[in-house]
């Protein structure tokens, strides 16, 4: 057996059986972050990859973002969680369970008929910051209770934690608030930015039945003159079609859950 590095474009087709068209899709996404001091490692960089991937998904989707701080606005934040609810729960700046509360049931500024997202975003425990106590556990969830009542869908990103003793259980509470099957965006991945909007995408995806297309890139083992790649079927998806582009050749299957004997020439 030897391995060769491809470069593979695999564009998974995600059917959920309706025909819609995502450039019709209207999709509100409101970014809370947490503006403590423990976050100013990483809060100019977090604002720009933010910047570009709505930009990125406004030529896909009908986008309305906001990109807010909680209890104030530094790095190009354009306003706060506070300054738009009405007697908010949230207090301090690394309220991110707090705040996902207040968007979730006091906010009155989502467009009609559209596809509700919150970004809660921080680098410390839900509930104040510091140590992770019962009051945290609390505020993740009601925070939950109220995202799950009123149609809010809840992706949560974990900033390089002040505390390492705490990383764990930071991700593990944001896992618990996530409503995309428990998944967490962190900022330790080299490719966080792309992750945020692939779960972007698969949450409206998730939602509207829409297309959902992502590219895989990786090294992938060789048995003869053959490859298999595995690919993982999406959480409600239906079935998938998918295409490859491997030296100049173009390849379709549908509905697999690999792809096999691609030849390699």
């Amino acid at each position: 057996m030897k391995n060769l590095f491809l470069r593979l474009m695999i564009s998974f087709f995600v059917l959920f059986g309706t025909t819609s068209l995502i450039a019709q899709t209207k999709v509100d996404i409101i970014f809370a972050m947490d503006t403590s001091g423990s976050m100013s490692d990483e809060g100019t960089a977090l604002v720009n990859a933010i910047n570009g991937v709505t930009s990125d998904l406004s030529s896909e989707f009908d986008i309305d973002a906001k990109l807010w701080g909680i209890t104030s606005s530094r790095w190009g934040l354009t306003s706060y969680v506070t300054a738009n609810v009405t007697n908010p729960i949230s207090n301090y700046s690394e309220d991110w369970a707090p705040a996902v509360n207040d968007l979730a049931s006091k906010y009155n500024g989502w467009r009609s008929g559209t596809i509700k997202i919150v970004v809660p975003i921080s680098d410390e425990c839900p509930e104040n910051g510091d140590g992770c106590y019962q009051d945290d556990e609390i505020a993740i969830t009601n925070a939950r209770a109220a995202a799950d009542a009123n149609g809010i869908n809840v992706l949560p990103i974990i900033g390089s934690s002040y505390s390492s003793s705490l990383y764990a259980k930071i991700k593990q509470l944001a896992s618990n608030l996530s409503t995309v099957n428990g998944k967490i965006i962190t900022t330790s991945s080299a490719v966080y930015a792309t992750e945020m909007k692939e779960a972007i995408k698969d949450i409206i995806a998730s939602v509207t039945g829409d297309i959902v297309r992502k590219p895989i890139f990786g090294s992938y083992s060789i048995v003869g003159n053959y490859i298999n790649i595995p690919i993982t079927k999406a959480s409600g998806a239906t079935g998938i079609e998918w295409e490859v582009t491997e030296n100049g050749t173009y390849i379709m299957g549908q509905n697999a859950t690999s792809i096999d004997k691609i030849s390699i020439n």
